[in-house]
């Protein structure tokens, strides 16, 4: 009878409400957790910044009278990078910059391998110590460019590999008969990650 079959199409009803209602908030709270894991990598993964030092007049080991530039790196995470290499490369373009040849990796030695690197959270590292002859940054026309990158990882198992690239002009000034070096960066190759020219490279231990 009708009557009798009611109260268990009620209860029926009310145990798929309630299922419902449990799957949703399961969905809620995983959605949650996911979300509160992602930023805590953002918020804590190693990010990689790299700028320059103050151009330094110097005789030079090997080049004459030269101005030495230190170029920097800084891990702005707090936890620390893995499998690192990088690479700096600088050259004068009577013409254009370091897109005409694609920013390819120069060598100034005959080790034609990257550097490895591993930085410590909230800690920075010499990436080069670049002296560069003052008959290069003087000659016209034409301009010297610094540019180079670094790729890592970070800690968590799962994330994609990084990079950070830099690129930037030498621009003489005068100062009242002393020669002053101001960077300007170049439109291309500064950024980080998906902003980069390159992607980032596989890491391999034969590449360092």
């Amino acid at each position: 009878p009708r009557s009798t079959l009611f109260p268990y199409t009620t209860l029926f009803r009310s145990a798929v409400v309630l299922a419902f209602s449990v799957i949703g908030l399961w969905a809620q709270t995983r959605w949650l957790a996911q979300t509160a894991e992602r930023r805590y990598r953002e918020v804590e993964r190693a990010f990689l910044h790299i700028d320059v030092g103050e151009a330094e007049e110097t005789t030079g080991r090997d080049v004459g009278p030269s101005f030495r530039i230190e170029i920097r790196c800084t891990n702005n995470g707090t936890t620390p990078t893995r499998h690192g290499f990088s690479h700096v490369s600088w050259h004068h373009f009577s013409e254009g910059g370091p897109d005409a040849i694609s920013f390819n990796d120069l060598w100034i030695t005959k080790v034609t391998k990257p550097l490895g690197i591993a930085i410590g959270p909230k800690s920075s590292i010499n990436l080069d110590v670049l002296e560069i002859p003052k008959a290069d940054i003087f000659k016209n026309p034409g301009s010297v460019f610094v540019w180079g990158w670094a790729d890592y990882n970070d800690i968590f198992e799962d994330s994609l590999r990084h990079r950070t690239e830099f690129c930037f002009e030498l621009e003489c000034v005068d100062r009242g008969g002393k020669t002053e070096i101001r960077y300007r960066n170049y439109r291309l190759h500064n950024g980080y990650d998906d902003e980069c020219y390159r992607l980032p490279a596989l890491y391999a231990r034969s590449s360092v």
